[in-house]
């Protein structure tokens, strides 16, 4: 009797073990948008995930326009765009719930125009995310950067750590947000 005792708990435990947020991988980090500079984003994506073994990111190059849509559904974590977010996606963001942060993250060849990320506040809660975006914002990651764009200067790339570094701080002191209507 006693070693069915022993041998259930070792059962139970092996269950529990594998069903634990600590033993399964992470959701992926969810990413889409434009194609442009896409040498430049699959090489940040597989450097990363070499980088940071647990990381896994997806990474899809559906457009700018097609991949707003997705992440004003909250199908995403970070949109790439290669233009600012426009009013009506920004509208249909704040319709849904989700508040961006626009980071920029290095320039297209004519030097003129930026490649950017927007990423959806509440994903900087999930560290795959945040160190994915430390990943992107790295000195080599800028220097990947420098193979098919023009690297952010030291200026921008300090504002863009600084956007990302206190939208982290900003949610950690927030308390995550509840569906009060869903008790009544």
């Amino acid at each position: 009797m006693h070693h069915l005792r022993i041998a259930l708990a070792a059962c139970l435990t092996f269950v529990y073990l594998i069903s634990s947020d600590d033993v399964t991988a992470a959701d992926p980090v969810r990413l889409d948008g434009t194609s442009h500079l896409n040498r430049l984003t699959r090489a940040w994506v597989q450097t990363a995930q070499e980088v940071n073994y647990h990381l896994k990111v997806t990474n899809e190059e559906s457009g700018s326009g097609a991949g707003f849509k997705h992440f004003a559904l909250g199908h995403l974590d970070i949109i790439k765009s290669s233009r600012p977010i426009r009013d009506r996606e920004r509208t249909a963001c704040q319709n849904a719930g989700i508040q961006t942060i626009e980071v920029p993250m290095a320039r297209f060849p004519s030097g003129v125009e930026k490649l950017r990320f927007v990423v959806n506040r509440e994903s900087l809660r999930r560290e795959e995310v945040r160190e994915f975006l430390r990943y992107c914002l790295s000195d080599h990651a800028q220097e990947l950067a420098a193979v098919d764009a023009v690297p952010l200067s030291e200026l921008e790339l300090n504002d863009a750590r600084l956007i990302i570094t206190m939208a982290i701080q900003n949610n950690a002191t927030e308390q995550p947000p509840t569906n009060e209507g869903a008790s009544q």
